[in-house]
């Protein structure tokens, strides 16, 4: 079982927090984005509150922050590119998986067409990344800066993330003649109150006529290959990190932690 966390610290000195999280969830691979931490400084900070040592896997990519608690040798980069980073990791007596990391542009700086063909180009890399490496057991997992019913997270040429595993799992569809594999995406079932959480993992409000109030920019999909070895009970959006609280009063996130709540799941792999 590895246990995974993301989280978008918008650039907040975070490292006593994320290393909270990383001992109480007992994370194992740790996904960040907008990290202002030094990697030797958050990897000793981990290694130390946890227990155990951490590594920073090799990554060329600036807005992503990559950290596990088994040895760069068993990841290797296969594509690459400032907002993202796909990794093949191949832990011993274990299938190859593929860890997608990724931090999107912002609504502030890109229309939502854009933001659409920026997933079109994310899609392509990792359908390229998968036929390198002769498997789809892959991971994406990031700040999509998108909810998960906008049109470059459902479309086909898109992430093509859908919200049931029945779907998912047959696999791909055929839209004009050319397939194309899902992604499942369970982020769609942390929409709103119930059962229990927060309404998603950020909260923004504008004086203009549609405002949804909270998003679910912070998702995890998984590829159908996965599917059966992901624990949908295990994926929760974090609220608090042992004392230290994550959220106001009213529930929404506090700025001084981040405007971004961490999500932690976990995969039998």
């Amino acid at each position: 079982m590895l246990t995974f966390l993301f989280w978008n610290t918008a650039k907040t000195d975070s490292r006593s927090i994320l290393s909270k999280l990383v001992t109480m969830e007992a994370i194992n691979v740790a996904v960040l984005a907008e990290c202002i931490i030094p990697s030797h400084e958050l990897k000793a900070e981990l290694s130390n509150t946890a227990g155990r040592e951490f590594f920073v896997p090799y990554s060329n990519s600036t807005k992503i922050t990559l950290l596990s608690d088994f040895s760069p040798r068993f990841c290797s980069p296969v594509a690459e590119g400032n907002r993202f980073s796909i990794q093949a990791v191949h832990l011993p007596g274990k299938d190859e998986f593929l860890l997608a990391a990724v931090h999107l542009p912002s609504k502030r700086d890109m229309s939502e067409q854009s933001q659409q063909f920026e997933c079109y180009k994310l899609a392509e890399e990792i359908r390229s990344a998968e036929n390198s490496r002769k498997h789809q057991r892959t991971i994406l997992v990031g700040d999509f800066n998108m909810n998960p019913f906008e049109a470059g997270m459902v479309a086909a040429g898109g992430l093509h993330g859908v919200m049931s595993r029945e779907t998912a799992l047959r696999s791909n569809r055929v839209v004009q003649g050319s397939p194309y594999p899902f992604f499942y995406n369970p982020m769609w079932s942390h929409f709103g109150d119930f059962p229990s959480g927060p309404p998603g993992t950020m909260y923004y409000e504008r004086a203009e006529d549609i405002c949804f109030f909270w998003g679910l920019f912070d998702q995890v999909l998984i590829r159908p290959e996965l599917v059966a070895h992901f624990d949908g009970a295990s994926l929760r959006v974090l609220t608090e990190a042992g004392e230290r609280k994550l959220v106001s009063d009213k529930g929404r996130p506090l700025k001084q932690a981040s405007d971004h709540l961490p999500i932690v799941f976990s995969l039998s792999i």
